[in-house]
């Protein structure tokens, strides 16, 4: 890959971003439907 530090640098943390933003995604979903499950459990 040619270019200058700074886009390697950007790459790298826009990367590294992605990953921290999928696990806070991951994070988000999986207490969201612990909340569905646990309301459908008071339902029923």
């Amino acid at each position: 890959m040619v270019g200058n530090p700074g886009e390697i640098m950007a790459l790298t943390g826009i990367k590294k971003g992605l990953k921290r933003g999928r696990v806070f995604y991951m994070a988000i979903f999986f207490k969201l439907l612990v909340f569905v499950f646990g309301v459908s459990i008071d339902l029923l």
